[in-house]
Formats: structure tokens, C-alpha cells, sequence
């Protein structure tokens, strides 16, 4: 069994096995429950797909199972709420295809990020190891909690714009704020993709694992590719207030993902570089953590 946990095609042919087939339980209770708010209805759909996952991850010892759900989901609850708006008006109008459409480029983008690089069933992200580590027998609970449903409420709640945006009924033509969002979720995504892709060119010629990337995108920010993702969610949150100013309440989705970047990601990925090279400090002393610095900073 160790053999295929080694081979990548055996992560690629599970991991899709997996998630097909949470597809197909979250298309089952789709029809199956009625009688609830949509939103309470997809958040319970969501919540299932979340614990099939969970399953399977525990069953292969591997939280980063999970990890492809978080450019995945987004795809589905927006069909779930272009769904909501053919059925109240038996019609999706254009601009609501369009913004479906950046939400795609976003997820598609981020997932091919994933399976490009992934390394397969033997790779588990660095943090869970660590808290695999610190918890014991325990981890379940962080596993189930804490790497896996809490990462969903909060993709859901930053999702929580859709319901506005992909429903319109109130807003077909194009407003300032969508305008607004189609910028920074646009240029979100397209510094999301510079960064990343500068980082893997970096990593492929680097002569030395010590080396620290301090070029491009990330000679401005330690983390541009994190800015990147939390200003796409704002930019979802300005498609929602295009459609109805009363969205104005879903300004929590995307705050939500400051305080989990600011507070958590960005401090634990510094710590773990801090650990493995010298220079990290000197590059931390040097370069903004999250926001990019505008000009270059002078020597």
C-alpha cells in the first residue's frame, strides 16, 4: 500500500474519486432537503461534502486531502445560487455569468495551482503535521475542527456575497460596484497568478533550499499570493453591494479572511521559514508582510 500512497497518479485518481463523489452526495441532498432558506440549505450541503472529505482523510492519515476544497467549493455555490435566480426568473442574465465567470477563473486557476504541484498522498502540509504532532490521539478533533470545517464556514461565509450578486434581481445592468469589483477581483486573481508562478520558477533554479525568494512580487510583500487571495474575496463583497447596497452584512466573509491571513497563515509560514533559513529574519526586517510595497525600497 506504501507503494501507491508514493505514486502521484494513485493521489490524483483518489483525491478525484473523493470529491466526485461528495459532488454527488451534495447533488443528492440538493433534491432532498426543501423547506429551509437556501442559505441554511447549501450551508448543511456544504457541511456534508466537508465531512466526506474529513472521512477519507482520516482514512489515509492525510489532512491535506482537504486542501484542493478550498478553490473547489466556490465553484458549486455559485451554480447553487445561479440555480436560485433561473428559478425565481427563469432567466440568468448576462452580468451574472460574467461575475460567475471571474469566480471560475479564480478556482480553476487555484486548483490547477494545486494539482500541478501536488506530491501526492506521502505530502501533508507542514502545519498539520505539527499540530498531528502536538495533539496525539487527539488530532481528529483539530483535523475535523480546525483544518477542515472551520476553513469551510469561512469560504462560506466569504461566499455569503453570492447570494446577492449571482441572484440579482434587483440590478441587472452593470453598476459601479460591480466595475469596482471586477478590478480588484480581476487583478486579485492575475497577482495571485504572478506570484505564484514567479515562486515556481524561483524554487525550480534555485541552487541552494537556503536560497530566499526576494525578486518580482515578492521583493514587495512576503506574501503577495496571500493579498491576492483575500483582496479577490473583497472583490466578490463590491459584486454583492452592485447588486444590493442591504449586502452591506457580508462585509463578514471577507474580513474574515484578514484576521485568518494576519492572524494565523502569514505568522505561521513566517515561523516555519524563520526555522529552516538564517536569512529569513534580514528578509522579514525588509519586506512588508502582506500589503506590497508601491516602490522599491532604497538601498
Amino acid at each position: 500500500m506504501s507503494n501507491f500512497l508514493k505514486s502521484r497518479s494513485f493521489g490524483y485518481g483518489l483525491v478525484s474519486v473523493v470529491y466526485i463523489t461528495a459532488l454527488i452526495i451534495s447533488y443528492w441532498l440538493y433534491f432532498w432537503i426543501d423547506g429551509i432558506s437556501p442559505i441554511w440549505e447549501l450551508l448543511i450541503i456544504d457541511i456534508a461534502a466537508t465531512l466526506w472529505i474529513y472521512l477519507w482523510s482520516c482514512v489515509f492519515r492525510n489532512a491535506s486531502l482537504y486542501d484542493p476544497y478550498w478553490s473547489i467549493a466556490p465553484l458549486f455555490l455559485g451554480l447553487f445560487w445561479l440555480d436560485q435566480s433561473y428559478q425565481y426568473i427563469g432567466d440568468v442574465p448576462l452580468k451574472l455569468w460574467i461575475i460567475y465567470g471571474i469566480i471560475a477563473l479564480w478556482a480553476i486557476r487555484l486548483t490547477y495551482n494545486f494539482t500541478a504541484y501536488y506530491q501526492g498522498l506521502t505530502y501533508e502540509d507542514f502545519r498539520y503535521k505539527f499540530f498531528r504532532g502536538k495533539t496525539g490521539k487527539w488530532f481528529w478533533i483539530v483535523n475535523l475542527f480546525g483544518i477542515q470545517v472551520m476553513p469551510t464556514v469561512l469560504v462560506f461565509l466569504g461566499s455569503l456575497s453570492m447570494s446577492y450578486s449571482l441572484t440579482s434581481l434587483n440590478s441587472p445592468k452593470i453598476t459601479v460596484f460591480d466595475i469596482i469589483g471586477f478590478v480588484v477581483a480581476g487583478g486579485a486573481i492575475a497577482l495571485e497568478a504572478v506570484a505564484d508562478n514567479q515562486m515556481h520558477k524561483f524554487v525550480k533554479k534555485r541552487t541552494d533550499r537556503n536560497q530566499i525568494m526576494d525578486q518580482g512580487l515578492w521583493s514587495r510583500s512576503r506574501h503577495p499570493n496571500y493579498f491576492g487571495e483575500v483582496a479577490f474575496w473583497w472583490g466578490l463583497f463590491f459584486f454583492a453591494l452592485g447588486a444590493d447596497l442591504t449586502s452591506w452584512w457580508t462585509i463578514v466573509g471577507p474580513i474574515g479572511m484578514v484576521v485568518l491571513f494576519l492572524t494565523y497563515s502569514i505568522p505561521a509560514m513566517d515561523k516555519h521559514q524563520l526555522t529552516r533559513k538564517e536569512a529569513y529574519k534580514e528578509y522579514m526586517e525588509k519586506t512588508p508582510a502582506f500589503i506590497p510595497r508601491l516602490f522599491k525600497r532604497k538601498k
